[in-house]
Parts: C-alpha cells; sequence; structure tokens
C-alpha cells in the first residue's frame, strides 16, 4: 500500500524557479504525531461549537474569526 497517496500539505515558500526541476522536503508524521494533532483539532472544533458531541459537518465551517477555523481547515482539506 502507498502510504503517500493522501496526505495534506501546506505551502510555506513559494519563489521562482529556473531549472525544469523542482524540489520538496515532505515530512510524515508517525502514527501516534498524527492521533495526537487529530485530538488537538477535534477539541478545538468541540470547544467553538461548545457541545459535547457535535456533528461538525451539519453546521459547515465555524467563522472566519472563531478559534477553529484552523482545525476546520485542516481536517477538511482536500
Amino acid at each position: 500500500m502507498d502510504t503517500a497517496l493522501a496526505c495534506t500539505s501546506v505551502v510555506t515558500e513559494i519563489s521562482y524557479n529556473e531549472k525544469d526541476t523542482y524540489e520538496a522536503d515532505v515530512h510524515f508524521l508517525a502514527e501516534v504525531e498524527w492521533r495526537k494533532e487529530v485530538l488537538v483539532l477535534l477539541k478545538d472544533l468541540q470547544e467553538d461549537f461548545d457541545e459535547k458531541d457535535c456533528p461538525w459537518s451539519d453546521f459547515g465551517p465555524p467563522s472566519a474569526d472563531a478559534p477553529a477555523s484552523i482545525a476546520w481547515a485542516k481536517i477538511y482539506a482536500t
């Protein structure tokens, strides 16, 4: 199984490239690190909606000024 099929990434620097090739540094999280990150994101969403078992997808993304906006963007990144 190819573990690189599904991932979320963030562009941190963009610059002009005169070469015909591109380079990228990719950092994969260990499963334990990934699980910790997901728990933090879910907690952020839970606190924003102030419900214990909130079905976030039914409510849509939080408002832009809500603390959970970053968590929402990370979880629903395509």
